[in-house]
């Protein structure tokens, strides 16, 4: 398996290379846009639609180290996910849970970003994105259809898959390799990692 050539063309993708991931933002307002680091969390254990990562549920939330309230708007909801190495073997994720493996390394990630209200379970906004890089980042995403809240809104990452499946299936000349691949859901014992950057009317927009 030599043929490594990217099938997709850089316009199809969501991914952007790590260049403008961290440019600073830009515009009149006092605050830089936040960012949460050290998303850490567990592969699936089901069928692969489960959400993986909460902010409402992430342990540095519970213990301040990020405030919710970052996620509190009544206009401007933009975020970029940054997609990050896999974690070595024992490192412990946002859940206090360890991972016990770290098989990869994924080369690029596919998952789904959920915005729901406080008070409810079901998302107001999806949003799909696929070809992800390691060390690169999703498009800036713009939350729509906002509604009205008192509370800070939840940001869930939701059915995340790797590349790695397909490289190990293809290694050990699995002849249903074709099944994982291009993308197969993160094996349940391993961990993959994202930061999270939040842009709303109460900081700098993203440039």
């Amino acid at each position: 398996g030599s043929s490594s050539n990217d099938s997709g063309s850089t316009s199809g993708s969501s991914g952007s290379s790590s260049d403008s991931c961290y440019s600073p933002g830009v515009g009149e307002q006092a605050n830089e846009y936040y960012t949460v680091n050290s998303i850490i969390a567990h592969g699936e254990t089901h069928n692969g639609a489960s959400v993986h990562w909460s902010s409402a549920t992430d342990l540095s939330f519970a213990m301040n180290t990020y405030d919710q309230n970052i996620f509190l708007t009544d206009s401007r909801l933009k975020l970029r996910v940054l997609v990050l190495p896999q974690p070595s073997k024992g490192t412990t994720d946002s859940y206090g849970k360890v991972c016990e493996y770290a098989r990869g390394p994924y080369t690029k990630l596919k998952f789904r970003l959920n915005v729901r209200t406080k008070s409810s379970t079901r998302p107001f906004f999806v949003r799909n994105l696929t070809d992800v890089p390691v060390d690169g980042c999703t498009e800036v995403i713009e939350v729509t259809n906002i509604p009205m809240s008192n509370d800070p809104f939840v940001v869930e990452i939701s059915n995340v898959q790797w590349d790695y499946s397909c490289t190990y299936a293809h290694s050990v000349n699995d002849s249903t390799a074709e099944n994982y691949c291009p993308y197969y859901n993160v094996w349940s014992p391993d961990c993959f990692e994202l930061a999270l950057q939040v842009s709303t009317d109460y900081t700098k927009d993203f440039n």
